[in-house]
């Protein structure tokens, strides 16, 4: 007989019993129990939804809760960004993990986890950057200069004669931050306090400024001129001297006009009876200290010549003696006899003297005759300048040049004869001599200076002994439309039609 056998098959996982006979044994049923609670165990789907990693670059962003935030350092490039991002086991995620995204938006970027059974989460994904610091003025610069910046101190240093008015400064500062007041604005920075800068950072932090422009000292602490009782006194180093003629009053010092290097101050003074003592402080603090003192010389030594003051009814000759050249000066102040400028009334250059220097006789205003021996053949620059006494002079047949600027300014010069030695005059030779009528030019001159008679407005009459018409400088003469120009008679046409000689009013021949 054979026996009943019971079989247990599976379907799908799960057990289906299967008899041969009437009914279970004990044993097959306990193992379809078991297996029916493991195919209900498969059938539970799970219900996680979580953002376990998210990563950008290799760089791991924080989470925190519902929210994955990441501060980059703030010169950053905002550009998007591939994140790469661990969710849940068997979960999804949308936007997908590797997607380029835009995570620096204001409200950072949504990402909804879905769980495997449909369950989701929403994180908010959000990239951000420190903001800068800085608030440090880098560059500041006026009309393309650089002005110092040392520590919240701006300075620059204009030159002592720049015009103080309001500029505008160009202003550089440190990136993301602002400044006030703003930059291009003009501002009045001379101002011993100068203007203040407030430079705020991206962040807020600030720091403020002081732009101010200064102008350099005057180093000069110089006695310029001084005067006393109308007289200009001589100024040798730190000497000052004046030379009276015996008998003459000397007014004190105490009443001296002193005019001194620009911001300079006279700082002390003593007075004795041999002089005084005058101390002057520049604006740099530099000091000097001069001596004013009378003298009563009446001559001395000038180059290779002397000099001599001998008095005459009428007031004081100067005498130029030796052999050789006078001593050059460079300006009226420098001339020895400067103390008696005013009361020369004649001059005379004795035989052997070679050369009148320059500025020898310049604002002798009460010279009204002058006498040069033939032994002279240089007149240097401004010799005569400024001589409005004088009404004649007489140059001899030696000289050769004439500077420039030797007669200006001598308005009691009527005549001019110019000798068969000179060869040429430098410009402006007898400019302003406003009496001047009529000049006479010898036919060795071959070239007449610039503006050499300019301003001579009283001239009616040129006579010009050259047969062939000479360079002439542009304005050499004032307006000659009304000036009769005589030349020798072969020479006429020649002067007709040469340039500027051809503008003389009338041209006529020389009367023999």
């Amino acid at each position: 007989m054979k026996p009943n056998t019971e079989k247990t098959q599976f379907n799908n996982g799960c057990p289906r019993s299967q008899k041969s006979g009437a009914s279970l044994n004990i044993l097959s049923f306990i193992i379809a129990l078991f297996a029916l609670g493991s195919c209900e165990d498969t059938l539970v789907k799970s219900a996680e939804c979580d953002i376990t990693a998210f990563t950008v670059d290799g760089t791991a962003w924080t989470i925190s809760g519902a929210n994955i935030t990441y501060t980059y350092p703030p010169e950053t490039e905002v550009t998007p960004l591939t994140p790469a991002i661990t969710v849940s086991e068997g979960a999804t995620i949308t936007p997908a993990s590797g997607a380029a995204q835009d995570v620096f938006t204001a409200g950072g970027l949504s990402y909804t986890v879905t769980a495997e059974n449909g369950t989701t989460k929403t994180y908010v994904a959000k990239a951000t950057k420190e903001l800068y610091s800085g608030c440090d003025i880098t560059a500041f610069t006026v009309d393309n200069v650089a002005w110092t910046i040392s520590g919240t101190d701006i300075t620059y240093t204009y030159p002592l004669e720049t015009m103080i008015a309001a500029l505008t400064p160009i202003i550089e500062v440190s990136h993301g931050a602002s400044i006030t007041p703003a930059s291009g604005t003009p501002q009045y920075l001379f101002p011993p306090e100068g203007v203040s800068y407030t430079v705020t950072a991206e962040n807020g932090t600030t720091k403020t400024y002081t732009a101010r422009a200064t102008k350099e000292q005057y180093y000069g602490c110089d006695i310029i001129s001084f005067v006393v009782d109308g007289r200009a006194w001589i100024i040798d180093g730190t000497d000052i001297t004046y030379s009276y003629l015996p008998g003459t009053p000397i007014p004190p010092l105490s009443s001296a006009v002193i005019e001194l290097s620009p911001r300079a101050a006279l700082v002390g003074s003593s007075f004795t009876a041999d002089g005084a003592t005058y101390t002057i402080m520049g604006e740099n603090g530099e000091t000097k200290t001069y001596t004013a003192r009378v003298t009563t010389s009446q001559s001395g030594v000038t180059g290779e010549c002397r000099w001599a003051i001998t008095a005459d009814p009428g007031g004081y000759t100067l005498t130029i003696s030796g052999n050789g050249d006078m001593a050059g000066y460079d300006s009226s102040n420098d001339i020895p006899w400067n103390g008696y400028k005013d009361e020369i009334r004649t001059l005379a250059i004795e035989d052997g003297v070679t050369s009148i220097a320059a500025w020898a006789f310049s604002g002798c205003s009460g010279l009204t005759s002058a006498t040069i021996s033939n032994s002279v053949t240089d007149i240097d620059v401004d010799a005569f300048r400024g001589c409005i006494g004088l009404t004649s002079v007489t140059i001899p047949n030696s000289v050769e040049y004439i500077g420039r600027q030797v007669f200006s300014g001598c308005t009691g010069l009527t005549s001019v004869v110019i000798p068969s030695s000179v060869k040429e005059f430098d410009y402006r030779s007898f400019e302003n001599c406003s009496s001047l009528t009529s000049v006479t030019i010898s036919s060795s001159v071959k070239w007449i200076g610039y503006q050499a008679f300019i301003g001579c407005s009283g001239l009616t009459s040129v006579i010009n002994y050259s047969t062939t018409p000479q360079d002439i400088s542009e304005g050499a003469f004032s307006d000659v439309s009304a000036v009769t120009l005589r030349v020798p008679s072969s020479a006429l046409d020649a002067y007709k039609s040469a340039e500027r000689w051809k503008d003389f009013g009338t041209i006529e021949a020389i009367q023999q």
